[in-house]
């Protein structure tokens, strides 16, 4: 399959292919950053505003996030069996025993990024969890957990996109979180 876009009528008219330019009257340059069979990434630059747009409101691609991640080490006990989609929905208790749903995504993995998951919404209950480890090891699964939690909201974005949803809210929070130069916890 092939998608072909009108580079002059995304130039002139952003707003009808990336709906959070709204306002936005015209793109100058349109790069073509990585493009395969399904998608295509752009990057818009408009001088008006002096950056690129896209990326001023996504602050950064998801390839860098992951890179991030990678340059932490793992200490002893932070590698082990992750639920994936770790949402607080999927989890209740029964008869004083834990019990989760939906466990298409169980895998092994970094416990992170079950933690990123489960207080995406509610990052203030993090630290009541970093409680569980070793005080040497916070620290460094904190800072995962930040870059987990950049990565899961670029997924969704991903998502929202893909299922005609628009992610301009979860667009606009992973640009707070990346282009303020806030670093994770």
């Amino acid at each position: 399959m092939t998608i072909a876009i009108n580079v002059e009528e995304l130039r002139e008219r952003p707003h009808l292919f990336v709906p959070h330019l709204d306002g936005v009257e015209t793109v100058e340059t349109v790069e073509v950053l990585q493009a395969h069979y399904e998608r295509a990434v752009l990057k818009l630059t408009n001088s008006a505003d002096g950056s690129d747009l896209v990326a001023h409101a996504v602050g950064g691609t998801t390839q860098s996030i992951v890179d991030e991640v990678v340059n932490y080490r793992l200490g002893p006990g932070q590698l082990g069996l992750i639920h994936g989609d770790a949402q607080p929905g999927h989890f209740f208790v029964d008869d004083g025993c834990v019990q989760a749903i939906d466990l298409a995504d169980w895998t092994v993995g970094d416990i992170a990024f079950d933690l990123a998951v489960l207080t995406l919404d509610e990052t203030n209950r993090l630290d009541e969890l970093l409680l569980a480890f070793d005080s040497a090891d916070r620290k460094s699964i904190a800072v995962r957990v930040g870059l987990y939690s950049m990565l899961r909201l670029a997924t969704e974005i991903r998502w929202f996109d893909e299922h005609d949803f628009d992610p301009t809210q979860l667009l606009d929070r992973l640009g707070s979180m990346t282009s303020n130069g806030r670093q994770p916890r």
